[in-house]
C-alpha cells in the first residue's frame, strides 16, 4: 500500500544540498515536466527513503531525519521531524513492517525507530567502517525480500582502507 495522501504521489522528488530546496517534478517519456517547489528546506540533504506503505522520508546530514506528509489547503506538503541522527544517510523499513524503520548512520551505526521513544541501535558495524567525513562509511542498507522469515540484511561500506563492501 502506498501512501496516496501526499501531492507528491507519483512524482520525482528530488532536493538541492546546497539550499535544501525540496523540489518535484512529472517523469514520463524520458523526461520531467511540471518542475515545482514544495516550499520546504531541509539544510545538507543528503537522501530520501521509502518506507514499505510508501511514505517518504528526507534525511538531512545535519542530524534531523524528516518525514513528508501532507499539507493543509495551498501548502502542499510538511516535514515532521523522526529524530535526530549523527551523519544520517540513508533510511528504510523492512519490506512487510513500515512501522520499523531504519536510519543508517555513515559512521558505522543503523538506529532502530520502533514506535515511540528513543532510537535503540540495530548494528553496530562501526570498527568495519572507514569514513573520512566525506563520502566514505556506512552508507546503506537492503532488506532481503523474505526478511521476516530470513532475517537477511545487506549493508554497503566503505572499509579503513576505502575499499567498497556489500555484506549480508
Amino acid at each position: 500500500m502506498r501512501d496516496e495522501s501526499l501531492p507528491i504521489a507519483g512524482r520525482y522528488v528530488y532536493g538541492d544540498f546546497c539550499t535544501g530546496e525540496l523540489r518535484t517534478a512529472a517523469l514520463a517519456a524520458g523526461e520531467a515536466t511540471d518542475d515545482r517547489s514544495l516550499n520546504l528546506r531541509v539544510p545538507a540533504i543528503s537522501s530520501f527513503g521509502e518506507d514499505s506503505a510508501g511514505r517518504v522520508y528526507a534525511v538531512s546530514l545535519g542530524g534531523p531525519v524528516l518525514r513528508l506528509r501532507a499539507g493543509i489547503g495551498p501548502v502542499e506538503a510538511l516535514v515532521e521531524p523522526v529524530g535526530a541522527f549523527s551523519t544520517p544517510v540513508y533510511v528504510t523499513s523492512e519490506p512487510d513492517d513500515a512501522e520499523r524503520l531504519y536510519v543508517v548512520e555513515q559512521g558505522g551505526t543503523i538506529k532502530l525507530v520502533d514506535g515511540v521513544g528513543l532510537p535503540s541501535t540495530f548494528l553496530d558495524i562501526s570498527g568495519k567502517v572507514g569514513t573520512d567525513g566525506t563520502e566514505r562509511g556506512l552508507l546503506s542498507v537492503a532488506f532481503a525480500p523474505d526478511y521476516a522469515t530470513s532475517g537477511l540484511l545487506y549493508v554497503y561500506y566503505t572499509d579503513p582502507n576505502g575499499d567498497i563492501r556489500i555484506e549480508e
